[in-house]
């Protein structure tokens, strides 16, 4: 449904925010477990996440109250199967037909501790806004109002921001050095992204410097999420179609226009020219050598 959706240019913007309402529990225990990761987006995305923990028995007579479209997320203790154990079967029966969850996820006890200690600051009091984690504790995508917080980046332990903004930041241009970098662009002009330089930047500064990166436009829902789709796909080495599902996946909010899946496209097929030019040129070498 995704790649079918993908291959759809006349629809403007690609929805998923109807993707993931396709996700309604009714009639199922069937959940999807979590990591750390994940953890770190569901709390910070628009969606509200009901966090409930199974691990001490005395919860497991007080279910929360659920919000309309909200994801359950229960921790479990390791290995522990929300259909089989015997302890959950309360949760279970308040689980089945509850039509206010739209998504049930778990997370084992070892990764929420991991999360714990990764993330600290997750379950602060005084909530702040925090950008949405691509690759673990590396790579990060948010907009204009994450960039200007200096809580967030210290948190985050950001060491270098990539911009996709017309105008440099004098600010962080300050603050950062030769840390950042501004890729100029506007999204209102449709503004080609220079996606080979901006990934190559980005993979340079990860390998090299092992440091987090933020990548941000102004309201931190496109651009900078279309940015880091050849990230992923140098990272993982994947092909458009798997990255560009997986960066759509970090948040039920994320509009790629279609002028922006396009100029991924087209990256795309400019890097297999590339590739087949340096592999003849690699040939015609190897020939040249042995003769």
């Amino acid at each position: 449904m995704l790649r079918q959706s993908l291959k759809n240019e006349g629809l403007g913007s690609i929805n998923y925010q109807e993707l993931y309402r396709s996700m309604k529990i009714v009639h199922t225990l069937d959940s999807k477990r979590i990591k750390k990761m994940l953890l770190y987006n569901y709390i910070n995305d628009p969606i509200e996440s009901i966090i409930f923990d199974t691990r001490n028995r005395n919860n497991l007579r007080s279910f929360p109250i659920i919000p309309t479209n909200s994801r359950l997320i229960l921790i479990l203790r390791d290995k522990e199967d929300i259909k089989t154990s015997k302890d959950l079967e309360f949760i279970r029966q308040k689980i089945r037909n509850n039509e206010q969850i739209c998504g049930l996820f778990h997370i084992f006890d070892s990764d929420f501790v991991d999360a714990i200690k990764t993330y600290p600051f997750l379950f602060m009091k005084n909530r702040i806004d925090l950008p949405l984690c691509a690759i673990n504790d590396i790579l990060f995508i948010g907009g204009f109002i994450n960039s200007k917080n200096k809580q967030t980046l210290q948190l985050l332990k950001v060491r270098t921001i990539v911009s996709l903004m017309k105008e440099p930041d004098k600010e962080l241009s300050l603050a950062f050095g030769d840390n950042y970098r501004n890729f100029k662009h506007e999204e209102v002009n449709h503004d080609e992204i220079e996606y080979g330089e901006l990934s190559d930047y980005v993979m340079e500064q990860i390998a090299n410097k092992n440091v987090p990166v933020l990548i941000y436009c102004f309201t931190g829902k496109t651009s900078s999420f279309a940015a880091a789709v050849p990230i992923i796909m140098k990272f993982k080495k994947w092909p458009l179609e798997l990255s560009m599902g997986y960066v759509m996946k970090l948040s039920p909010t994320i509009e790629i226009p279609s002028w922006l899946y396009t100029q991924l496209m087209r990256y795309r097929d400019n890097e297999e020219i590339n590739k087949k030019k340096d592999l003849k040129e690699m040939t015609r070498k190897s020939l040249f050598f042995f003769k």
